[in-house]
Protein backbone atom coordinates (compact mmCIF):
# COMPACT_ATOMS: atom_id res chain seq x y z
CA UNK A 1 0.00 0.00 0.00
CA UNK A 2 1.21 3.50 -0.67
CA UNK A 3 0.01 6.98 0.08
CA UNK A 4 1.44 10.15 -1.46
CA UNK A 5 1.68 13.57 0.15
CA UNK A 6 1.04 16.70 -1.91
CA UNK A 7 3.49 19.54 -1.43
CA UNK A 8 2.93 21.38 -4.72
CA UNK A 9 0.28 23.89 -5.80
CA UNK A 10 -0.21 22.14 -9.13
CA UNK A 11 -0.74 18.62 -7.80
CA UNK A 12 -4.37 18.09 -6.80
CA UNK A 13 -5.80 15.35 -4.62
CA UNK A 14 -7.09 13.36 -7.57
CA UNK A 15 -3.61 13.09 -9.05
CA UNK A 16 -1.64 12.14 -5.95
CA UNK A 17 -4.38 9.76 -4.82
CA UNK A 18 -4.15 8.00 -8.17
CA UNK A 19 -0.65 6.94 -7.06
CA UNK A 20 -2.01 5.13 -3.99
CA UNK A 21 -2.21 1.34 -4.02
CA UNK A 22 -4.56 0.20 -1.23
CA UNK A 23 -4.30 -3.46 -2.25
CA UNK A 24 -7.19 -5.53 -0.90
CA UNK A 25 -8.68 -2.66 1.07
CA UNK A 26 -11.87 -0.88 0.04
CA UNK A 27 -11.31 2.87 -0.49
CA UNK A 28 -13.80 5.73 -0.30
CA UNK A 29 -13.74 9.50 0.00
CA UNK A 30 -15.35 11.65 2.70
CA UNK A 31 -15.66 15.40 2.09
CA UNK A 32 -16.90 17.72 4.83
CA UNK A 33 -16.06 21.42 4.64
CA UNK A 34 -12.29 21.83 4.39
CA UNK A 35 -11.75 18.15 5.22
CA UNK A 36 -11.14 15.88 2.23
CA UNK A 37 -10.32 12.38 3.48
CA UNK A 38 -9.58 9.16 1.64
CA UNK A 39 -10.17 6.08 3.78
CA UNK A 40 -9.13 2.52 3.03
CA UNK A 41 -10.27 -0.41 5.18
CA UNK A 42 -11.83 -3.87 5.18
CA UNK A 43 -15.52 -3.31 4.53
CA UNK A 44 -17.86 -0.53 3.49
CA UNK A 45 -18.17 1.87 6.38
CA UNK A 46 -18.85 5.15 4.58
CA UNK A 47 -21.70 6.19 6.89
CA UNK A 48 -19.72 5.54 10.06
CA UNK A 49 -16.66 7.37 8.72
CA UNK A 50 -18.75 10.38 7.68
CA UNK A 51 -20.19 10.65 11.20
CA UNK A 52 -16.74 10.52 12.78
CA UNK A 53 -15.31 13.11 10.39
CA UNK A 54 -18.26 15.41 11.11
CA UNK A 55 -17.89 14.91 14.87
CA UNK A 56 -14.19 15.74 14.79
CA UNK A 57 -14.80 18.89 12.78
CA UNK A 58 -17.60 20.00 15.09
CA UNK A 59 -15.34 19.56 18.13
CA UNK A 60 -12.64 21.74 16.55
CA UNK A 61 -15.12 24.40 15.43
CA UNK A 62 -16.75 24.53 18.84
CA UNK A 63 -13.38 25.03 20.55
CA UNK A 64 -12.49 27.82 18.12
CA UNK A 65 -15.76 29.57 18.92
CA UNK A 66 -15.16 29.35 22.66
CA UNK A 67 -11.51 30.41 22.53
CA UNK A 68 -10.80 33.51 20.42
CA UNK A 69 -7.26 33.43 19.05
CA UNK A 70 -6.98 29.63 19.06
CA UNK A 71 -7.29 29.30 15.29
CA UNK A 72 -4.77 32.03 14.47
CA UNK A 73 -2.19 31.23 17.14
CA UNK A 74 1.28 30.46 15.81
CA UNK A 75 2.51 29.67 19.33
CA UNK A 76 1.56 26.65 21.45
CA UNK A 77 -1.84 26.97 23.12
CA UNK A 78 -2.14 25.99 26.81
CA UNK A 79 -3.16 22.41 27.51
CA UNK A 80 -6.81 21.84 28.40
CA UNK A 81 -7.63 18.49 29.99
CA UNK A 82 -11.33 19.09 29.36
CA UNK A 83 -10.94 19.64 25.61
CA UNK A 84 -12.44 17.13 23.18
CA UNK A 85 -10.15 14.29 22.10
CA UNK A 86 -9.24 15.75 18.72
CA UNK A 87 -8.59 19.21 20.18
CA UNK A 88 -6.50 17.79 23.04
CA UNK A 89 -4.36 15.94 20.48
CA UNK A 90 -3.79 19.24 18.66
CA UNK A 91 -2.92 21.06 21.89
CA UNK A 92 -0.40 18.48 23.07
CA UNK A 93 1.20 18.17 19.62
CA UNK A 94 1.57 21.93 19.30
CA UNK A 95 3.14 22.19 22.77
CA UNK A 96 5.65 19.44 22.03
CA UNK A 97 6.56 20.80 18.60
CA UNK A 98 6.52 24.47 19.63
CA UNK A 99 3.89 25.54 17.09
CA UNK A 100 0.26 26.63 17.08
CA UNK A 101 -2.40 23.93 17.49
CA UNK A 102 -3.84 24.31 13.99
CA UNK A 103 -0.55 22.97 12.62
CA UNK A 104 -1.78 19.57 13.84
CA UNK A 105 -5.44 19.72 12.79
CA UNK A 106 -5.25 17.49 9.69
CA UNK A 107 -3.17 14.86 11.45
CA UNK A 108 -5.38 14.95 14.54
CA UNK A 109 -8.54 14.39 12.50
CA UNK A 110 -6.88 11.58 10.51
CA UNK A 111 -5.84 9.93 13.76
CA UNK A 112 -9.21 10.25 15.47
CA UNK A 113 -11.15 8.91 12.50
CA UNK A 114 -8.58 6.20 11.80
CA UNK A 115 -8.66 4.93 15.38
CA UNK A 116 -12.46 4.86 15.35
CA UNK A 117 -12.35 2.87 12.13
CA UNK A 118 -10.13 0.30 13.83
CA UNK A 119 -13.17 -0.78 15.83
CA UNK A 120 -14.62 -1.97 12.52
CA UNK A 121 -11.57 -2.99 10.48
CA UNK A 122 -8.19 -4.44 11.54
CA UNK A 123 -6.39 -2.37 8.90
CA UNK A 124 -7.09 1.29 8.16
CA UNK A 125 -5.48 4.07 6.14
CA UNK A 126 -6.91 7.55 6.77
CA UNK A 127 -5.39 10.20 4.50
CA UNK A 128 -6.50 13.78 5.13
CA UNK A 129 -5.02 16.24 2.64
CA UNK A 130 -1.90 14.07 2.47
CA UNK A 131 -1.48 13.64 6.25
CA UNK A 132 -1.85 9.95 6.96
CA UNK A 133 -2.81 7.67 9.85
CA UNK A 134 -1.95 4.09 8.91
CA UNK A 135 -2.58 0.83 10.79
CA UNK A 136 -1.68 -2.01 8.46
CA UNK A 137 0.03 -5.37 8.71
CA UNK A 138 3.66 -5.04 7.68
CA UNK A 139 5.76 -2.06 6.53
CA UNK A 140 4.06 0.45 4.26
CA UNK A 141 5.33 2.60 1.41
CA UNK A 142 4.61 6.31 1.17
CA UNK A 143 5.37 8.78 -1.58
CA UNK A 144 6.80 12.23 -0.93
CA UNK A 145 6.06 14.71 -3.71
CA UNK A 146 8.38 17.74 -3.79
CA UNK A 147 7.82 19.37 -7.16
CA UNK A 148 10.36 22.15 -6.61
CA UNK A 149 13.21 19.66 -6.07
CA UNK A 150 15.19 17.48 -8.52
CA UNK A 151 14.09 14.66 -6.19
CA UNK A 152 10.48 15.32 -7.17
CA UNK A 153 9.10 11.96 -6.01
CA UNK A 154 10.56 9.71 -3.36
CA UNK A 155 9.27 6.47 -1.93
CA UNK A 156 9.89 5.69 1.72
CA UNK A 157 9.05 2.62 3.77
CA UNK A 158 7.76 3.04 7.31
CA UNK A 159 6.97 0.44 9.98
CA UNK A 160 4.88 0.84 13.12
CA UNK A 161 7.09 1.53 16.12
CA UNK A 162 4.67 -0.36 18.37
CA UNK A 163 3.04 -3.11 16.28
CA UNK A 164 -0.72 -2.81 16.12
CA UNK A 165 -0.95 0.83 17.19
CA UNK A 166 -0.59 2.56 13.84
CA UNK A 167 1.79 5.20 12.52
CA UNK A 168 1.35 8.76 11.30
CA UNK A 169 3.20 10.14 8.28
CA UNK A 170 2.81 13.87 7.60
CA UNK A 171 4.59 16.37 5.34
CA UNK A 172 5.13 20.12 5.18
CA UNK A 173 6.83 22.36 2.63
CA UNK A 174 8.39 25.79 2.84
CA UNK A 175 8.46 26.19 -0.94
CA UNK A 176 5.06 25.10 -2.22
CA UNK A 177 1.58 24.33 -1.03
CA UNK A 178 -1.16 26.21 0.85
CA UNK A 179 0.08 25.85 4.44
CA UNK A 180 1.77 28.68 6.33
CA UNK A 181 5.48 27.91 6.56
CA UNK A 182 8.59 29.99 7.29
CA UNK A 183 11.31 27.65 6.03
CA UNK A 184 12.94 26.84 2.71
CA UNK A 185 12.59 23.05 2.52
CA UNK A 186 11.01 21.47 -0.53
CA UNK A 187 9.48 18.84 1.75
CA UNK A 188 9.84 17.61 5.31
CA UNK A 189 8.12 14.32 6.16
CA UNK A 190 7.78 13.04 9.71
CA UNK A 191 6.71 9.62 10.94
CA UNK A 192 5.45 9.29 14.52
CA UNK A 193 3.18 7.00 16.51
CA UNK A 194 1.01 10.07 17.22
CA UNK A 195 -0.27 11.42 13.87
CA UNK A 196 -1.12 14.84 15.32
CA UNK A 197 2.46 15.11 16.57
CA UNK A 198 3.80 14.02 13.17
CA UNK A 199 1.79 16.84 11.58
CA UNK A 200 2.97 19.47 14.06
CA UNK A 201 6.60 18.33 13.87
CA UNK A 202 6.55 18.36 10.06
CA UNK A 203 5.55 22.02 10.17
CA UNK A 204 7.98 22.92 12.95
CA UNK A 205 10.90 21.08 11.34
CA UNK A 206 10.18 22.63 7.95
CA UNK A 207 10.11 26.09 9.56
CA UNK A 208 13.63 25.45 10.88
CA UNK A 209 15.21 24.58 7.51
CA UNK A 210 16.43 27.98 6.32
CA UNK A 211 19.90 27.02 4.99
CA UNK A 212 21.66 23.88 3.82
CA UNK A 213 23.63 23.72 7.06
CA UNK A 214 20.38 23.43 9.07
CA UNK A 215 19.42 19.99 7.73
CA UNK A 216 21.37 17.70 10.07
CA UNK A 217 20.43 19.65 13.18
CA UNK A 218 16.74 19.73 12.25
CA UNK A 219 16.69 15.96 11.73
CA UNK A 220 18.14 15.48 15.22
CA UNK A 221 15.70 18.04 16.68
CA UNK A 222 12.68 16.22 15.20
CA UNK A 223 13.71 12.91 16.73
CA UNK A 224 14.36 14.56 20.09
CA UNK A 225 10.82 15.99 20.02
CA UNK A 226 9.15 12.62 19.42
CA UNK A 227 9.47 11.76 15.73
CA UNK A 228 10.18 8.13 14.94
CA UNK A 229 11.69 9.17 11.62
CA UNK A 230 12.20 12.30 9.51
CA UNK A 231 13.07 12.99 5.86
CA UNK A 232 14.16 16.41 4.58
CA UNK A 233 14.28 17.36 0.90
CA UNK A 234 16.01 20.74 0.59
CA UNK A 235 18.73 22.50 -1.39
CA UNK A 236 18.98 19.56 -3.83
CA UNK A 237 19.70 17.20 -0.94
CA UNK A 238 17.75 14.34 0.61
CA UNK A 239 18.53 13.33 4.20
CA UNK A 240 16.82 11.07 6.72
CA UNK A 241 17.05 9.83 10.30
CA UNK A 242 15.23 7.23 12.35
CA UNK A 243 12.58 4.66 11.44
CA UNK A 244 12.43 5.42 7.73
CA UNK A 245 14.12 3.76 4.82
CA UNK A 246 14.12 4.68 1.15
CA UNK A 247 12.31 2.20 -1.08
CA UNK A 248 13.48 1.16 -4.51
Amino acid sequence: MRAARWTGKELDAGLYRSLARPGRLHSFRIQDGETDMLLSCHGRYEAEAARWVSAAREDVKAYIQRHPGFQQSLAPWPDDAEAAEVVRAMLLAGIRAGVGPMAAVAGAISQMVGRRMLTLSPEVIAENGGDVFCRCDGPQRFGIVAESSPSAFLQIEVSETVPGTGIGVCTSSGRLGPSLNFGNADAVSVAATDTALADALATAASNRVRRRCDIAGVLDWALERGADGCVIVAFDQVAARGNIRFAA
